[in-house]
């Protein structure tokens, strides 16, 4: 979620950057572009009045001097021919005479063809002609200023006419400039100049017609009807009456906008390209962590959540659909575990695996626990589900290489259910594994289908489980203690204690029913905390009461065991409680020490350190290594209850194996505590053996604490 919204940030990012460039350029450019058609403007206007008042000045200049030379033609001539050559502003020079003929520079006399601008002259005005094109060169279109000629009476004798060529002086000026833009020159609707002979007025002028009806009525401003606003047109008319007209059409910078948006327009798309590739690759990604988040990492098969995915793919597919459940259940992999190792239990999961892809196609097989896989089928007869439920039984039999020639024997017990598929899935699974450990109870290597029956014991299993979540916080558990006796001191000299549960809802519930509810759902942890704390609590009190010279034994669970705050709850419990370590024994199961010796030792180590005695419970019934007896850090064996109750009738072979246990405690400075002693004959036997510590119900049951204390009064 983060990653796309720092995606979505970098394009909004991207996005207004963009626009902030192309905005910031567009204004810039434009303000650059205005304001030097400005300057050109102004300058142009400035130059050609300039230029019109100086000539205006020569040509007033020289009608002062013609009532010298009008005596005769021929010095009116010269006068006009040396004035001509002087003046190089000037095209022609021509005095005419009041009744309107012309005497040029040349000698030449012809009619006036003005004659308006003439008779304004006359009347003592300063006058500009309207474009016309020159006798002697009718290529070059001028313009001609008529000035009065008076003599020294203040009578006018007639008009001095001074023709100039302004495109020259304005196509020297536009050389000049190193501002861009094109610049007209108007002088009565008609372009006098332009300075870029590639461009005609009326084509590059939007609406052109309607400019000039513009111009006429006012001095000076802006052209704008048009949709081009990189583009300006500005006017101004000059004291004579030409209009000059500047359009920016041909300013280059306009570019740097087009640029500039091109430049924007790519690197928003070049942005969206690469978030679309980043967002493409994000999903995938996604979809590969959602593909391994449904994944068993060792086996490689779906996993609890991708059985779920699936179910629910066929369901939007065919809700009425009906699937069989297979739930294959491993057994006595704990064993083969401790005796293999963890490394050969992995291979053997592996193998399984495979020999499951082997029956049915991968995506239908799933490992849902430890030793737990499930294979869902859409078989419609009950003749060939079972059939299926047979073939992988007998798969799963096959003996699996190790290693080194080396062969394992697995088996499987299989829990059937056939469900509609809109069951809820937590009781399919339940019921299934439920089948399971039936199959486990006949023995294993075989499946078993969810019957009525099983669906009652299910279903009281399943309040079992419901009520158990909030047993310990509703105060429903407590200890009872069984004695122990001492053989040498002839007399109880420690305890057992012992969890019970009793439900509001269920009644007395025995610890074989609960306890591996609890180890199952990992709430083993606190109900072990608790047993710890309440068996402190209780010796603290019968401490108080005055006994003294007795222990109490109390089993932490695997589990607990390797809680990483176990020892660290341990020293919390001894501090508030007040209890001496030394009244306290831990009793640990072999499997633990046999599956990680090293962590064992370290956490088995701790617990003498801090004054709490450890103890080996049921030795000599699973993988026991006497190696562990001299590696590990115990004060007690407890020896399993399965030799005591065959002591009397099995020949002696439990005698012996009771007689051998025995001397090598002795030998190792270890006290055996032997269990299951139930008559008298049992406790003769051990004692003869040489048996350190009895218990069983020959003394007592477990009994509640008030009872348990009487014993020691004894």
């Amino acid at each position: 979620m983060l990653l796309y919204v720092f995606l979505g940030l970098v394009f909004i990012g991207t996005i207004y950057f963009s626009i902030v460039n192309y905005t910031s350029t567009k204004k810039f450019v434009l303000q650059s572009v205005e304001r030097n058609t400005e300057v050109l403007l102004h300058n142009f206007i400035a130059d050609v009045d300039r230029f019109s008042l100086e000539r205006t000045s020569d040509i007033e200049l020289l009608a002062e001097h013609i009532p010298y030379v009008m005596e005769k033609d021929e010095d009116v001539t010269l006068f006009l021919l040396k004035q001509t050559e002087a003046m190089p502003n000037f095209v022609a020079l021509s005095f005419i005479t009041p009744d309107g003929m012309i005497q040029s520079a040349d000698g030449n006399h012809f009619k006036v063809q003005q004659q308006g601008y003439f008779e304004k002259a006359l009347k003592g005005d300063v006058v500009f002609s309207d474009v016309f094109r020159l006798n002697q060169d009718t290529s070059q279109n001028v313009t001609s200023i008529f000035v009065p000629v008076v003599n020294h009476d203040g009578e006018t004798v007639g008009v001095l006419s001074g023709v100039v060529n302004l495109s020259d002086i304005v196509s020297e000026l536009v050389e000049k400039s190193k501002l861009p833009g094109t610049v007209f020159l108007l002088k009565d609707d008609d372009v006098f100049f332009t300075s870029n002979e590639d461009v005609s007025f009326e084509e590059t002028i939007p609406h052109s017609d309607q400019l000039l009806e513009h111009i006429n009525g006012q001095k000076v401003g802006n052209w704008n009807d048009f949709e081009d606003e990189l583009r300006f047109i500005k006017y101004e008319t000059t004291w004579n009456d030409w209009v000059v007209v500047v359009d920016s059409i041909s300013n280059q910078a306009t570019d740097e906008i087009r640029w500039a948006f091109w430049q924007s327009t790519v690197l928003v798309v070049s942005g969206i390209v690469i978030i679309v590739i980043i967002y493409l690759y994000l999903i995938r990604l996604q979809r590969r962590e959602e593909l391994q988040a449904e994944e068993d990492l060792l086996t490689g098969l779906g996993n609890r959540a991708r059985l779920e995915s699936n179910i629910a793919k066929k369901i939007s597919q065919n809700s009425e659909a009906i699937v069989t459940f297979y739930l294959i259940k491993i057994d006595r992999f704990s064993e083969v575990t401790e005796l293999l190792g963890y490394d050969v239990s992995e291979q053997l999961l592996f193998d399984v695996s495979n020999r499951l892809n082997h029956v049915q196609k991968k995506i239908n097989a799933y490992r849902v626990g430890d030793r737990e896989f499930v294979i869902t089928a859409d078989y419609d007869s009950l003749e060939r589900q079972k059939k299926f439920a047979a073939e992988l039984v007998e798969q799963m039999a096959q003996p699996i290489h190790v290693g080194q020639g080396k062969f394992v024997e697995l088996t499987v017990s299989i829990g059937v259910r056939t469900a509609d598929i809109k069951e809820d899935m937590n009781v399919i699974m339940q019921d299934a594994l439920f089948a399971s450990r039936e199959a486990t109870t006949q023995g294993g290597n075989q499946y078993v289908y969810f019957t009525d029956q099983l669906a009652q014991d299910s279903e009281y299993q399943r309040k079992l489980t419901n009520n158990l979540a909030d047993a310990l916080s509703n105060e429903e558990f407590y200890l009872v203690y069984q004695p122990i006796y001492s053989c040498a001191e002839n007399r109880i000299v420690s305890f057992e204690a012992l969890m019970r549960w009793k439900s509001p809802v269920l009644g007395e519930i025995g610890p074989g029913q609960f306890i591996p509810l609890l180890e199952e759902s990992d709430k083993i942890i606190d109900a072990g905390r608790w047993l710890i704390r309440e068996v402190a609590k209780q010796v603290v009190r019968w401490k108080r009461d005055g006994y003294k010279d007795f222990v109490v034994a109390l089993n932490v669970s695997p589990k607990q065991l390797r809680y990483e705050s176990f020892l660290a709850d341990v020293k919390q419990i001894l501090a508030e409680t007040g209890v001496n370590p030394s009244n306290l024994v831990f009793e640990v199961t072999e499997s633990i020490v046999v599956q990680d010796t090293d962590v064992a030792y370290e956490i088995l180590k701790s617990l003498n350190e801090l004054g709490i005695e450890t103890a080996i419970d049921d030795f000599g019934t699973g993988y026991s290594s006497l190696s562990l007896l001299k590696t590990l850090p115990f004060q007690y064996m407890k020896l399993d209850r399965a030799f005591v109750m065959e002591v009397l009738s099995d020949g002696g072979k439990s005698e012996a194996i009771l007689k051998g246990l025995i001397e090598i405690a002795n030998s190792l400075n270890l006290t055996t505590i032997t269990e299951g002693v139930e008559t008298s004959e049992q406790l003769e036997i051990l004692q003869k053996l040489g048996a350190h510590r009895i218990q069983g119900f020959y003394f007592s049951k477990p009994v509640v604490p008030e009872k348990a204390v009487t014993f020691l009064k004894d």
